[in-house]
């Protein structure tokens, strides 16, 4: 397992392409539809989750994607978080994790950096009106604290493996 800084990226599986409806699962080889959206919602970013981790919520911790080339589901991506969104649904800690691709290389002068986190934070919050739950936003963080956040959800998945 790789420790997690910040010139070292993370496996980030996308289960939703950008403007996109529909959220799939990757299980024994095989994609399927796990989820749609209703019609007036799409996916911001690239929506996913950070393989080999295990939240505080006990599922994986998920995470936005952002790039100027939206992913394919299913793909693995070798990415690098960028800031964490701090989020409490039902007054169960659930955060997220925006991530960029190791890959991405112009991702610093990419103009809509700022609206792509307003962006995902509104989704966040309507998200959770479509599934019927109380989501507060709590607070965002940078690289350091998001970086943080994943080698504790490691943890959690490590210890859980053993």
């Amino acid at each position: 397992m790789m420790s997690t800084d910040k010139k070292e990226g993370i496996n980030f599986l996308v289960k939703a392409r950008q403007g996109s409806r529909c959220k799939y699962s990757y299980d024994n080889k095989i994609l399927e539809l796990e989820g749609m959206l209703p019609k007036e919602d799409v996916y911001p970013e690239d929506y996913g989750i950070i393989l080999q981790t295990t939240h505080d919520n006990g599922k994986p911790l998920d995470g936005f994607l952002l790039t100027d080339e939206s992913i394919e589901p299913g793909a693995i991506v070798e990415a690098r978080p960028t800031a964490s969104i701090r989020t409490k649904e039902n007054g169960i800690k659930n955060d997220k994790v925006l991530l960029v691709p190791c890959a991405e290389s112009n991702f610093n002068n990419r103009s809509h950096k700022k609206e792509s986190f307003e962006e995902i934070k509104d989704f966040i919050r309507r998200l959770g009106q479509i599934k019927g739950e109380e989501i507060e936003i709590k607070g965002s963080f940078g690289s350091d604290e998001a970086i943080r956040l994943i080698n504790h959800c490691k943890k959690i998945y490590k210890r859980r493996k053993e």
